[in-house]
């Protein structure tokens, strides 16, 4: 893999990597789904989520181009079920990388190593900073900044009741 750039250079070169459209709206993964793949996402957003019994949810976090859900790569590594929801929230491209292929270039890739664990540490950097907001600001604060980061992201809103 020093031959490649980046992770997508070498896996638009690798057999076995697959392409995925996937539609706004559409469950990817739900609680309890065997992991079998992973997806590279190069266009698009997919929303992370855990809903509770009364119908409320909490976003652990979203995954944008570039990116992977580190919850699928840890299902796969520890070949456990998926924990949460993954929701399309922005149509979405993405590459598909076989569980196996995976497991196989942790052992042999380096660049794949260090982006699946540039991706881990992200994600965790990630949720500390939702345990710190849920723990120390109010919800007011909370609010202002997430309707200032999605309107970053998209002009549009999507509420439930």
């Amino acid at each position: 893999m020093s031959n490649h750039k980046a992770p997508l250079d070498f896996l638009l070169s690798q057999p076995g990597v697959s392409r995925l459209t996937v539609p706004r709206g559409t469950i990817i993964s739900n609680t309890g789904d065997s992991c079998y793949e992973l997806i590279i996402l190069q266009k698009g957003q997919v929303r992370v989520y855990r809903p509770a019994k009364d119908g409320r949810a909490i976003t652990l976090y979203h995954v944008n181009q570039g990116e992977s859900c580190i919850l699928t790569a840890s299902c796969i590594l520890n070949t456990q079920s998926f924990p949460a929801i993954a929701e399309v929230e922005m149509n979405a491209e993405g590459l598909v990388i076989p569980a196996k292929k995976m497991l196989q270039w942790l052992k042999t890739e380096p660049l794949w190593q260090k982006y699946i664990f540039s991706l881990l540490s992200h994600r965790m950097s990630d949720l500390i900073s939702l345990v710190d907001a849920l723990a120390f600001s109010n919800l007011n604060v909370r609010l202002a900044k997430w309707l200032l980061d999605r309107s970053n992201i998209s002009q549009e809103i999507y509420t439930t009741n």
